[in-house]
C-alpha cells in the first residue's frame, strides 16, 4: 500500500519515532482525553491481551499521556482478524493493534520469514535477534509499507493440538490442521505431509469442536485462554515456530502527537510487549499444567529434530523467496 512521502520519512527508526518534531494535528481541550483503541485477536488473558492491558495501564501511568489519551482494549477479535486490524491501523480506521507477524506478511510479504518452521532455537535466541539490528530491519520493512512497529511483542512458542499424538513426522501426514491466514506457515505443515488450511482465529474454537479440522497450533497461553482443552485431546510440543507479535500503531496516531509524547508511547509500548514475554513464558510452563488438570494428554517426546529435516525444503524455499541471507543470519545469531 503506498503512503505519503512525508509518512516514510517520518518514522525512519526507533529513535526517529521518538526525536522528530511534528505538531499535533488536533487540538488539545483542557480536561478532554481522546479514547485510542488497541485490539488483539487473542483473548484478554492470552500473551497480546496481557500486552495490550499493560501498555494501557502504563499510559494510566504516564503523566504525559494520562492527560491527553486513555486506551479502550478490544480484545477477543471484536475487531475483526488480525490481517484485518493491521490494514485497519494502515488506513488509521484503528489506532493500535498487537498482531502477528505471521497475518502481517500477507501485507509484507518478508516479514513472512519470521514464520518460516525451526528457524529460531528458542525464545531467547528468538528475542535477542528481534531486539537487535536484525529486528530493526524487519521494522523498516513494515514502515516502508505505512505500518510502525513500536515494540516487539509475542505470542510465544506455537505446538499443535490434535485428538490424536503427533510425535513422529508419520503422524502429520495427512492431518487436516488449521493454520493462520500465513502463507509461510501454510507452505510449512503442506511440505509435512499435512492437509492444511488457513481460517481465521475467532472462527477456529467452533471448526474444532464440530470436527471441520483435527488439529490447529498455537502458544500454550493461547490454547488456555481459548479452552482448546475442551475440543482437542492432545498436547504436542512441536515448537515449530516462534510467533513473533508487532505492537502496530497507525500512522495517523502518530502524527497527531508530539515528540515527548511518542518517547511516552514507545516506552510504553515496550512495558506491554515485556508483558507478553512475561505471559508466554509463564503460560508455557503453567499453561501446560492446567491443560494437563483439564484432562489434555501432554505429548512430549516429540521428534523435533526429524520434523525440522522434513521442514528443511519448505524453510529453503521460503528462505530464497523472502530473503536468504537474512535467514542465515538469524540462524547464526549467537547474541
Amino acid at each position: 500500500m503506498a503512503i505519503p512521502t512525508n509518512r516514510r520519512q517520518f518514522l525512519s527508526g526507533t529513535a526517529a519515532v521518538a526525536t522528530a518534531l511534528v505538531l499535533p494535528r488536533y487540538a488539545r481541550s483542557e480536561g478532554i482525553r481522546r479514547t485510542i483503541r488497541i485490539g488483539t485477536v487473542n483473548p484478554a488473558a492470552s500473551a497480546t491481551g496481557q500486552a495490550c492491558s499493560a501498555f494501557a495501564a502504563a499510559v494510566a501511568a504516564s503523566p504525559i499521556l494520562s492527560r491527553m489519551m486513555q486506551i479502550e482494549v478490544i480484545a477477543g477479535g471484536s475487531l475483526g482478524g488480525e490481517l484485518e486490524m493491521a490494514q485497519a491501523c494502515i488506513n488509521g480506521s484503528l489506532e493500535l493493534a498487537v498482531t502477528a507477524s505471521n497475518v502481517v506478511a500477507a501485507i509484507v510479504p518478508q516479514l513472512g520469514l519470521l514464520d518460516a518452521p525451526f528457524l529460531f532455537r528458542d525464545a531467547a535466541h528468538a528475542r535477542s535477534v528481534l531486539d537487535g539490528p536484525i529486528g530493526e530491519e524487519f521494522s523498516n520493512l513494515m514502515r516502508a509499507n505505512g505500518a510502525y512497529n513500536l515494540a516487539w511483542a509475542e505470542n510465544g512458542l506455537r505446538h499443535i493440538t490434535a485428538n490424536k499424538p503427533i510425535r513422529t513426522l508419520d503422524d502429520l501426514r495427512g492431518l487436516h490442521i488449521r493454520v493462520p491466514q500465513s502463507k509461510v506457515m501454510l507452505e510449512a505443515f503442506n511440505t509435512l505431509g499435512c492437509n492444511a488450511e488457513p481460517l481465521p482465529f475467532p472462527q477456529l474454537f467452533e471448526a474444532l469442536r464440530t470436527g471441520r479440522f483435527e488439529a490447529q497450533e498455537n502458544p500454550v497461553a493461547t490454547i488456555v485462554s481459548a479452552n482448546f482443552a475442551q475440543v482437542q485431546k492432545y498436547l504436542n510440543l512441536t515448537g515449530h515456530v516462534y510467533s513473533a507479535a508487532f505492537f502496530i500503531a497507525s500512522p495517523d496516531l502518530l502524527e497527531d502527537l508530539g515528540a515527548e509524547e511518542r518517547v511516552a508511547l514507545i516506552a510504553a509500548a515496550k512495558i506491554g510487549a515485556r508483558a507478553s514475554r512475561d505471559t508466554a513464558s509463564n503460560g508455557e510452563r503453567d499453561g501446560i499444567v492446567k491443560l494437563r488438570s483439564a484432562g489434555m494428554i501432554i505429548v512430549e517426546d516429540v521428534n523435533r529434530q526429524a520434523l525440522s529435516e522434513a521442514a528443511r525444503p519448505a524453510f529453503e524455499s521460503i528462505a530464497n523467496q523472502l530473503g536468504a541471507d537474512l535467514g542465515a543470519r538469524i540462524r547464526a545469531f549467537k547474541g
